[in-house]
Protein backbone atom coordinates (compact mmCIF):
# COMPACT_ATOMS: atom_id res chain seq x y z
CA UNK A 1 0.00 0.00 0.00
CA UNK A 2 1.34 3.53 -0.67
CA UNK A 3 2.06 5.76 1.66
CA UNK A 4 -0.65 7.85 3.00
CA UNK A 5 -0.59 11.80 1.19
CA UNK A 6 0.12 14.21 3.79
CA UNK A 7 -2.42 16.92 4.50
CA UNK A 8 -2.20 20.58 6.81
CA UNK A 9 -5.34 23.01 6.72
CA UNK A 10 -5.07 26.70 7.37
CA UNK A 11 -8.06 29.01 7.94
CA UNK A 12 -8.74 31.57 11.02
CA UNK A 13 -12.64 29.73 10.63
CA UNK A 14 -12.69 26.65 12.96
CA UNK A 15 -15.99 25.86 10.59
CA UNK A 16 -14.12 25.90 7.37
CA UNK A 17 -10.79 23.71 9.54
CA UNK A 18 -13.13 21.16 10.77
CA UNK A 19 -15.37 20.79 7.59
CA UNK A 20 -12.25 20.38 5.26
CA UNK A 21 -11.16 17.99 7.16
CA UNK A 22 -14.07 15.70 7.12
CA UNK A 23 -14.30 16.22 3.57
CA UNK A 24 -10.93 14.78 3.02
CA UNK A 25 -11.02 11.82 5.24
CA UNK A 26 -13.97 10.60 3.49
CA UNK A 27 -12.04 9.97 -0.15
CA UNK A 28 -11.08 6.60 -1.27
CA UNK A 29 -7.19 7.88 -1.01
CA UNK A 30 -5.45 7.01 2.65
CA UNK A 31 -5.08 11.14 3.63
CA UNK A 32 -2.84 11.85 6.60
CA UNK A 33 -4.18 15.26 8.27
CA UNK A 34 -1.03 16.29 10.02
CA UNK A 35 -2.80 19.58 11.90
CA UNK A 36 -4.53 23.28 11.30
CA UNK A 37 -3.53 26.24 11.99
CA UNK A 38 -5.79 29.28 12.97
CA UNK A 39 -3.10 32.19 11.28
CA UNK A 40 -0.53 32.17 8.88
CA UNK A 41 2.47 32.16 11.33
CA UNK A 42 1.52 28.71 12.77
CA UNK A 43 0.82 27.08 9.25
CA UNK A 44 4.20 28.23 8.23
CA UNK A 45 5.53 26.48 11.42
CA UNK A 46 3.56 23.79 10.26
CA UNK A 47 5.15 23.44 6.65
CA UNK A 48 7.92 23.35 8.24
CA UNK A 49 8.04 20.86 10.59
CA UNK A 50 6.20 18.47 8.52
CA UNK A 51 6.77 19.62 5.03
CA UNK A 52 3.57 18.03 4.30
CA UNK A 53 2.62 17.27 0.36
CA UNK A 54 -0.69 19.50 -0.07
CA UNK A 55 -1.41 22.75 2.56
CA UNK A 56 -5.15 23.82 1.85
CA UNK A 57 -4.35 27.71 2.62
CA UNK A 58 -6.97 30.84 3.26
CA UNK A 59 -6.12 33.64 1.91
CA UNK A 60 -6.72 36.21 4.66
CA UNK A 61 -5.79 34.81 7.71
CA UNK A 62 -4.03 36.68 10.86
CA UNK A 63 -0.28 37.24 11.27
CA UNK A 64 0.45 35.97 7.82
CA UNK A 65 -1.57 35.91 4.68
CA UNK A 66 -1.42 32.70 2.82
CA UNK A 67 0.65 34.27 -0.15
CA UNK A 68 3.37 35.03 2.16
CA UNK A 69 3.19 31.29 3.31
CA UNK A 70 3.45 30.36 0.27
CA UNK A 71 6.25 32.68 -0.84
CA UNK A 72 8.48 31.63 2.42
CA UNK A 73 7.95 27.62 1.84
CA UNK A 74 9.00 28.89 -2.14
CA UNK A 75 12.06 30.76 -0.88
CA UNK A 76 13.26 27.74 1.70
CA UNK A 77 12.62 24.94 -1.23
CA UNK A 78 9.37 22.92 0.97
CA UNK A 79 8.28 20.60 -2.23
CA UNK A 80 4.31 21.09 -0.98
CA UNK A 81 1.35 22.00 -3.12
CA UNK A 82 -0.82 24.87 -2.23
CA UNK A 83 -4.28 24.89 -2.61
CA UNK A 84 -6.01 28.15 -2.36
CA UNK A 85 -9.25 29.22 -0.06
CA UNK A 86 -10.11 33.00 -0.72
CA UNK A 87 -13.44 35.17 -0.19
CA UNK A 88 -11.07 37.84 -1.97
CA UNK A 89 -13.09 39.34 -4.79
CA UNK A 90 -9.91 40.91 -6.05
CA UNK A 91 -8.37 38.99 -9.51
CA UNK A 92 -4.98 40.46 -8.04
CA UNK A 93 -4.57 37.69 -5.20
CA UNK A 94 -5.23 35.15 -8.17
CA UNK A 95 -2.74 36.70 -9.88
CA UNK A 96 -0.32 36.34 -7.17
CA UNK A 97 -1.07 33.01 -6.82
CA UNK A 98 -0.33 32.13 -10.22
CA UNK A 99 3.11 33.41 -10.16
CA UNK A 100 3.93 31.43 -6.71
CA UNK A 101 3.02 28.12 -8.89
CA UNK A 102 -0.41 27.94 -7.22
CA UNK A 103 -2.31 25.43 -9.75
CA UNK A 104 -6.28 25.42 -7.52
CA UNK A 105 -7.47 29.12 -6.56
CA UNK A 106 -11.04 27.96 -4.88
CA UNK A 107 -13.18 31.29 -4.09
CA UNK A 108 -15.86 31.17 -1.15
CA UNK A 109 -18.37 29.92 -0.76
CA UNK A 110 -16.49 26.42 -1.75
CA UNK A 111 -18.20 24.49 -4.49
CA UNK A 112 -17.62 20.99 -2.59
CA UNK A 113 -17.79 18.56 -5.74
CA UNK A 114 -15.04 20.57 -7.48
CA UNK A 115 -12.67 20.69 -4.46
CA UNK A 116 -12.96 16.91 -3.61
CA UNK A 117 -12.77 16.40 -7.51
CA UNK A 118 -9.73 18.54 -7.22
CA UNK A 119 -7.98 17.59 -4.15
CA UNK A 120 -8.42 13.69 -5.33
CA UNK A 121 -6.49 14.38 -8.86
CA UNK A 122 -3.68 16.11 -6.54
CA UNK A 123 -3.48 13.09 -4.30
CA UNK A 124 -2.91 10.85 -7.41
CA UNK A 125 -0.04 12.74 -8.51
CA UNK A 126 1.46 13.14 -5.07
CA UNK A 127 0.69 9.09 -4.88
CA UNK A 128 2.67 8.14 -7.64
CA UNK A 129 5.99 9.39 -5.95
CA UNK A 130 5.64 8.05 -2.25
CA UNK A 131 6.99 4.81 -1.07
CA UNK A 132 9.69 3.88 -3.34
CA UNK A 133 11.62 1.24 -0.70
CA UNK A 134 8.35 -0.44 -0.39
CA UNK A 135 7.76 -0.62 -4.61
CA UNK A 136 11.78 -2.23 -4.91
CA UNK A 137 11.16 -4.50 -1.98
CA UNK A 138 7.78 -5.67 -3.68
CA UNK A 139 9.68 -6.33 -7.31
CA UNK A 140 7.68 -3.98 -9.15
CA UNK A 141 10.55 -2.10 -10.54
CA UNK A 142 8.95 -1.01 -13.46
CA UNK A 143 6.07 0.71 -11.64
CA UNK A 144 8.97 2.40 -9.59
CA UNK A 145 10.58 3.75 -12.68
CA UNK A 146 7.54 5.25 -14.19
CA UNK A 147 6.41 6.79 -10.94
CA UNK A 148 10.34 7.92 -11.19
CA UNK A 149 9.49 9.32 -14.65
CA UNK A 150 6.60 11.05 -14.12
CA UNK A 151 7.97 12.66 -10.40
CA UNK A 152 10.50 14.15 -12.77
CA UNK A 153 8.82 15.46 -15.99
CA UNK A 154 6.33 16.92 -13.44
CA UNK A 155 9.35 18.54 -11.56
CA UNK A 156 10.30 20.50 -14.83
CA UNK A 157 7.57 21.94 -15.80
CA UNK A 158 5.85 22.71 -12.43
CA UNK A 159 9.93 24.61 -11.95
CA UNK A 160 10.43 22.23 -8.87
CA UNK A 161 13.50 20.79 -10.70
CA UNK A 162 16.23 20.91 -7.28
CA UNK A 163 18.35 23.71 -8.25
CA UNK A 164 21.41 21.32 -7.30
CA UNK A 165 20.16 18.13 -9.07
CA UNK A 166 21.89 17.19 -12.60
CA UNK A 167 19.76 16.49 -14.88
CA UNK A 168 21.49 14.66 -17.73
CA UNK A 169 22.14 11.92 -14.70
CA UNK A 170 18.30 11.56 -13.99
CA UNK A 171 17.67 11.23 -17.82
CA UNK A 172 20.28 8.61 -17.99
CA UNK A 173 18.79 6.78 -15.23
CA UNK A 174 15.42 6.84 -16.04
CA UNK A 175 16.03 5.86 -19.70
CA UNK A 176 13.92 9.12 -20.78
CA UNK A 177 13.77 9.60 -24.48
CA UNK A 178 14.77 13.19 -24.52
CA UNK A 179 17.73 14.90 -23.89
CA UNK A 180 18.71 18.28 -22.17
CA UNK A 181 18.39 20.19 -25.18
CA UNK A 182 16.53 22.38 -28.05
CA UNK A 183 12.70 21.48 -26.76
CA UNK A 184 9.28 22.58 -26.40
CA UNK A 185 5.86 21.86 -24.76
CA UNK A 186 3.05 20.51 -26.87
CA UNK A 187 -0.13 20.30 -24.36
CA UNK A 188 -3.26 18.61 -25.62
CA UNK A 189 -6.63 18.94 -23.88
CA UNK A 190 -8.95 16.57 -23.11
CA UNK A 191 -12.46 17.62 -23.29
CA UNK A 192 -14.41 14.51 -21.29
CA UNK A 193 -18.10 14.75 -20.98
CA UNK A 194 -18.33 16.91 -17.43
CA UNK A 195 -21.91 14.81 -16.57
CA UNK A 196 -19.54 11.77 -16.20
CA UNK A 197 -17.56 13.61 -13.62
CA UNK A 198 -14.30 11.85 -14.45
CA UNK A 199 -10.63 12.51 -15.62
CA UNK A 200 -7.90 10.94 -17.47
CA UNK A 201 -6.67 9.30 -13.97
CA UNK A 202 -9.59 7.22 -13.91
CA UNK A 203 -10.92 6.64 -17.96
CA UNK A 204 -8.89 3.37 -19.08
CA UNK A 205 -8.75 4.76 -22.34
CA UNK A 206 -5.90 7.09 -21.70
CA UNK A 207 -3.96 5.05 -19.46
CA UNK A 208 -2.11 3.02 -22.14
CA UNK A 209 1.11 3.99 -22.98
CA UNK A 210 1.21 7.24 -25.37
CA UNK A 211 2.56 6.95 -28.19
CA UNK A 212 2.66 10.55 -29.79
CA UNK A 213 4.58 12.69 -31.71
CA UNK A 214 6.39 10.02 -33.84
CA UNK A 215 9.76 10.91 -35.31
CA UNK A 216 10.41 13.48 -32.52
CA UNK A 217 11.79 11.84 -29.27
CA UNK A 218 9.39 12.95 -26.79
CA UNK A 219 8.14 12.06 -23.35
CA UNK A 220 4.17 11.82 -23.19
CA UNK A 221 2.73 11.73 -19.54
CA UNK A 222 -1.01 12.56 -18.42
CA UNK A 223 -0.46 15.76 -16.15
CA UNK A 224 -3.66 17.28 -15.34
CA UNK A 225 -7.44 16.10 -14.84
CA UNK A 226 -7.77 16.75 -18.67
CA UNK A 227 -4.35 17.08 -19.74
CA UNK A 228 -1.42 15.31 -21.92
CA UNK A 229 1.61 16.58 -22.02
CA UNK A 230 4.25 15.99 -24.55
CA UNK A 231 8.07 17.42 -23.89
CA UNK A 232 9.56 17.26 -27.03
CA UNK A 233 13.19 17.91 -28.48
CA UNK A 234 13.04 19.89 -31.87
CA UNK A 235 15.36 22.12 -33.45
CA UNK A 236 12.64 23.80 -35.68
CA UNK A 237 9.58 24.57 -33.67
CA UNK A 238 8.27 26.24 -36.57
CA UNK A 239 8.32 23.09 -39.15
CA UNK A 240 5.26 22.11 -40.88
CA UNK A 241 6.37 18.71 -40.27
CA UNK A 242 6.31 19.18 -36.16
CA UNK A 243 2.65 20.55 -36.28
CA UNK A 244 1.72 17.58 -38.33
CA UNK A 245 2.84 15.47 -36.09
CA UNK A 246 0.78 17.09 -33.39
CA UNK A 247 -2.09 17.15 -35.88
CA UNK A 248 -1.98 13.39 -35.78
CA UNK A 249 -1.33 13.19 -32.23
CA UNK A 250 -4.55 14.96 -31.92
CA UNK A 251 -6.42 12.66 -34.09
CA UNK A 252 -5.06 9.65 -32.68
CA UNK A 253 -6.07 10.63 -29.02
CA UNK A 254 -9.56 12.01 -30.58
CA UNK A 255 -10.44 8.08 -31.51
CA UNK A 256 -11.35 7.59 -27.45
CA UNK A 257 -14.20 9.82 -28.64
CA UNK A 258 -13.52 13.31 -26.70
CA UNK A 259 -12.48 16.12 -28.30
CA UNK A 260 -9.02 17.22 -28.17
CA UNK A 261 -6.81 20.50 -28.79
CA UNK A 262 -3.48 20.90 -28.69
CA UNK A 263 -1.52 24.33 -27.55
CA UNK A 264 2.31 24.72 -28.56
CA UNK A 265 4.72 26.38 -26.15
CA UNK A 266 7.65 28.39 -26.99
CA UNK A 267 10.86 26.75 -27.31
CA UNK A 268 13.55 26.66 -24.55
CA UNK A 269 17.19 25.98 -25.03
CA UNK A 270 16.91 23.19 -21.66
CA UNK A 271 14.26 21.24 -20.14
CA UNK A 272 14.70 23.03 -16.79
CA UNK A 273 12.91 25.93 -18.42
CA UNK A 274 9.78 23.59 -19.73
CA UNK A 275 7.63 25.63 -17.23
CA UNK A 276 8.18 28.63 -19.60
CA UNK A 277 7.26 26.87 -22.48
CA UNK A 278 3.96 24.83 -20.53
CA UNK A 279 2.97 28.30 -19.50
CA UNK A 280 3.16 29.62 -22.96
CA UNK A 281 1.45 26.48 -24.47
CA UNK A 282 -1.87 26.95 -21.88
CA UNK A 283 -1.74 30.70 -22.95
CA UNK A 284 -2.21 29.85 -26.43
CA UNK A 285 -4.83 27.20 -25.50
CA UNK A 286 -6.94 29.57 -24.23
CA UNK A 287 -7.26 31.14 -27.65
CA UNK A 288 -9.47 28.32 -28.27
CA UNK A 289 -12.47 30.35 -27.28
CA UNK A 290 -12.47 32.97 -30.61
CA UNK A 291 -11.67 29.94 -33.24
CA UNK A 292 -13.70 26.73 -32.43
CA UNK A 293 -13.21 24.89 -35.36
CA UNK A 294 -9.38 25.26 -35.15
CA UNK A 295 -7.32 22.25 -33.11
CA UNK A 296 -4.06 23.35 -32.96
CA UNK A 297 -3.05 26.80 -31.08
CA UNK A 298 0.50 28.69 -31.12
CA UNK A 299 2.39 31.77 -29.62
CA UNK A 300 1.33 33.83 -33.18
CA UNK A 301 -2.80 34.08 -31.82
CA UNK A 302 -1.72 35.67 -28.91
CA UNK A 303 -2.57 39.44 -28.62
CA UNK A 304 -0.26 41.27 -26.49
CA UNK A 305 -2.29 44.65 -26.66
CA UNK A 306 -3.41 45.67 -22.77
CA UNK A 307 -6.92 45.81 -22.34
CA UNK A 308 -7.89 49.45 -21.48
CA UNK A 309 -11.06 48.02 -19.65
CA UNK A 310 -10.31 47.42 -16.22
CA UNK A 311 -12.03 46.84 -12.74
CA UNK A 312 -12.70 50.30 -11.86
CA UNK A 313 -14.77 50.89 -14.66
CA UNK A 314 -17.95 48.20 -13.94
CA UNK A 315 -20.54 49.68 -12.68
CA UNK A 316 -22.63 47.39 -10.58
CA UNK A 317 -25.43 49.66 -10.04
CA UNK A 318 -27.95 49.05 -13.17
CA UNK A 319 -26.97 45.42 -12.72
CA UNK A 320 -28.36 45.20 -9.09
CA UNK A 321 -31.22 47.43 -10.27
CA UNK A 322 -32.07 44.30 -12.85
CA UNK A 323 -31.46 41.24 -10.52
CA UNK A 324 -33.24 42.90 -7.66
CA UNK A 325 -36.91 43.48 -10.23
CA UNK A 326 -36.14 40.23 -11.74
CA UNK A 327 -35.52 41.91 -15.51
CA UNK A 328 -34.23 39.32 -17.73
CA UNK A 329 -33.96 41.66 -20.46
CA UNK A 330 -32.31 44.34 -18.81
CA UNK A 331 -29.60 41.61 -17.32
CA UNK A 332 -29.14 40.66 -20.80
CA UNK A 333 -28.54 44.25 -21.77
CA UNK A 334 -26.00 45.06 -19.17
CA UNK A 335 -24.45 41.73 -19.80
CA UNK A 336 -24.17 42.61 -23.53
CA UNK A 337 -22.64 45.87 -22.35
CA UNK A 338 -19.90 44.11 -20.08
CA UNK A 339 -18.34 42.47 -22.78
CA UNK A 340 -18.72 45.00 -25.38
CA UNK A 341 -16.40 46.84 -22.44
CA UNK A 342 -14.11 43.60 -21.92
CA UNK A 343 -13.65 43.65 -26.42
CA UNK A 344 -12.72 46.90 -26.65
CA UNK A 345 -9.25 45.29 -27.59
CA UNK A 346 -9.76 42.46 -30.50
CA UNK A 347 -9.32 39.03 -28.75
CA UNK A 348 -8.06 40.25 -25.24
CA UNK A 349 -6.05 37.62 -23.28
CA UNK A 350 -8.76 35.18 -22.35
CA UNK A 351 -7.37 34.78 -18.71
CA UNK A 352 -7.98 38.80 -18.88
CA UNK A 353 -11.75 38.21 -19.68
CA UNK A 354 -12.12 34.99 -17.45
CA UNK A 355 -10.78 37.47 -14.66
CA UNK A 356 -13.30 40.54 -15.62
CA UNK A 357 -16.13 37.88 -15.36
CA UNK A 358 -14.75 36.78 -12.10
CA UNK A 359 -14.50 40.38 -10.45
CA UNK A 360 -18.15 41.11 -11.41
CA UNK A 361 -19.86 37.88 -10.05
CA UNK A 362 -17.57 37.61 -7.13
CA UNK A 363 -18.61 41.69 -6.18
CA UNK A 364 -21.75 41.35 -7.33
CA UNK A 365 -22.98 38.93 -5.53
CA UNK A 366 -20.94 40.84 -2.37
CA UNK A 367 -23.28 43.52 -2.72
CA UNK A 368 -26.17 41.82 -3.19
CA UNK A 369 -25.69 40.34 0.40
CA UNK A 370 -24.99 43.38 2.35
CA UNK A 371 -28.58 44.47 0.35
CA UNK A 372 -30.05 41.29 1.37
CA UNK A 373 -28.03 39.50 4.42
CA UNK A 374 -30.99 37.21 5.15
CA UNK A 375 -31.15 35.78 1.66
CA UNK A 376 -30.67 32.14 2.27
CA UNK A 377 -29.01 31.34 -1.21
CA UNK A 378 -25.95 32.78 -2.92
CA UNK A 379 -25.34 31.93 -6.38
CA UNK A 380 -22.57 29.23 -6.89
CA UNK A 381 -20.13 29.28 -9.25
CA UNK A 382 -17.21 27.90 -9.84
CA UNK A 383 -14.13 29.47 -11.16
CA UNK A 384 -13.18 26.31 -13.39
CA UNK A 385 -16.27 26.07 -14.66
CA UNK A 386 -15.18 29.45 -16.35
CA UNK A 387 -12.15 28.21 -18.23
CA UNK A 388 -14.45 24.90 -19.65
CA UNK A 389 -16.23 26.52 -22.22
CA UNK A 390 -15.65 26.56 -25.62
CA UNK A 391 -16.47 29.91 -26.92
CA UNK A 392 -17.41 33.13 -25.64
CA UNK A 393 -20.84 33.07 -26.62
CA UNK A 394 -21.32 29.98 -24.29
CA UNK A 395 -19.60 31.86 -21.21
CA UNK A 396 -21.74 34.93 -21.94
CA UNK A 397 -24.54 33.37 -22.25
CA UNK A 398 -23.44 31.12 -18.99
CA UNK A 399 -23.33 34.53 -16.84
CA UNK A 400 -26.62 35.57 -18.25
CA UNK A 401 -28.54 32.57 -16.90
CA UNK A 402 -26.57 32.09 -13.43
CA UNK A 403 -27.94 36.00 -13.01
CA UNK A 404 -31.27 35.38 -14.21
CA UNK A 405 -31.98 32.24 -11.64
CA UNK A 406 -30.51 34.00 -9.30
CA UNK A 407 -32.62 36.95 -9.67
CA UNK A 408 -35.65 34.82 -9.06
CA UNK A 409 -34.31 33.16 -6.56
CA UNK A 410 -33.47 36.41 -4.01
CA UNK A 411 -37.46 37.45 -5.08
CA UNK A 412 -38.78 34.08 -3.46
CA UNK A 413 -35.93 34.45 -0.41
CA UNK A 414 -36.53 37.84 0.28
CA UNK A 415 -40.55 37.91 -0.25
CA UNK A 416 -41.75 36.97 3.25
CA UNK A 417 -38.94 38.49 5.38
CA UNK A 418 -39.28 38.97 9.15
CA UNK A 419 -40.91 42.71 9.30
CA UNK A 420 -39.15 43.03 13.07
CA UNK A 421 -35.83 42.54 11.94
CA UNK A 422 -36.39 44.89 8.54
CA UNK A 423 -37.26 47.55 10.78
CA UNK A 424 -34.58 47.24 13.18
CA UNK A 425 -32.06 46.89 9.92
CA UNK A 426 -33.70 49.81 8.91
CA UNK A 427 -32.82 52.01 11.51
CA UNK A 428 -29.32 51.06 12.15
CA UNK A 429 -28.59 51.61 8.68
CA UNK A 430 -30.42 55.33 9.11
CA UNK A 431 -28.22 55.14 12.44
CA UNK A 432 -25.11 54.16 11.71
CA UNK A 433 -23.56 57.87 12.74
CA UNK A 434 -25.28 58.02 15.83
CA UNK A 435 -24.18 55.66 18.87
CA UNK A 436 -26.70 53.56 18.85
CA UNK A 437 -27.76 50.88 21.60
CA UNK A 438 -29.55 47.50 21.71
CA UNK A 439 -32.56 49.62 23.64
CA UNK A 440 -32.94 51.81 20.79
CA UNK A 441 -33.70 49.94 18.63
CA UNK A 442 -36.02 47.30 20.74
CA UNK A 443 -37.82 50.72 21.16
CA UNK A 444 -38.77 50.67 17.87
CA UNK A 445 -39.85 47.49 17.32
CA UNK A 446 -41.70 47.53 20.93
CA UNK A 447 -39.81 44.69 22.34
CA UNK A 448 -37.75 44.45 25.89
CA UNK A 449 -34.17 45.13 25.41
CA UNK A 450 -33.04 41.52 26.29
CA UNK A 451 -35.90 39.69 24.01
CA UNK A 452 -34.90 42.17 21.25
CA UNK A 453 -31.26 41.07 21.66
CA UNK A 454 -31.85 37.12 21.72
CA UNK A 455 -34.31 37.95 18.79
CA UNK A 456 -32.30 39.47 16.73
CA UNK A 457 -29.28 36.39 17.22
CA UNK A 458 -31.70 34.03 16.06
CA UNK A 459 -33.35 35.49 13.61
CA UNK A 460 -29.89 36.81 11.45
CA UNK A 461 -27.43 34.37 12.91
CA UNK A 462 -25.30 37.92 14.48
CA UNK A 463 -25.25 39.41 17.62
CA UNK A 464 -26.88 43.02 17.52
CA UNK A 465 -23.23 44.62 18.20
CA UNK A 466 -21.13 42.67 15.54
CA UNK A 467 -24.19 43.59 12.99
CA UNK A 468 -24.30 47.21 13.91
CA UNK A 469 -19.81 47.40 13.70
CA UNK A 470 -20.26 45.00 9.83
CA UNK A 471 -22.40 47.41 9.01
CA UNK A 472 -20.74 50.79 9.57
CA UNK A 473 -17.60 49.41 8.32
CA UNK A 474 -19.30 48.21 5.20
CA UNK A 475 -21.03 51.21 4.63
CA UNK A 476 -17.95 53.67 5.48
CA UNK A 477 -14.76 51.77 4.67
CA UNK A 478 -13.81 52.75 8.40
CA UNK A 479 -13.97 51.08 11.79
CA UNK A 480 -16.23 52.32 15.34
Amino acid sequence: MLSPVSVIIADDESAIRNGLSAIIKNIDIEVNVLGCAENGKAALGLIREFRPDIAIIDINMPELSGLDVIKASIEEDIPTCFLILSGYENFEYAQRAIRYGVKSYFLKPLNLAEFRKTFIAQCRKILEAHDMDALISGGRISSLMDSSRTLLLNQLIQNRFPKNGKLSDELAVLHLSIKNTRSCVALFSVFLNPEEETSLYETTAFRTDLQLLNGYPNESWIYAENQIVSLVNIEDIKSDNFKDSIRHSIHLLSRNGYPVKAGIGSPIDQLTLAHLSYSAALEALSYRVYDTENLLFDSNMINRQRPSFSAANIDYTPLIHAVTRQSADQIKDYIDHFFTSVFAVKTPPPNYVLGMCVYLLVNLQKQLQHRYPDAKQNFEFSCDKLYQFDSIRQLRQWIIEILVDYSRLLASNTADQDDIIHIAKEYIQNHLGSNIKAKDVARQVHLSESYFTIYFKNKTGINFRDYRVYEFIVRTGEYL
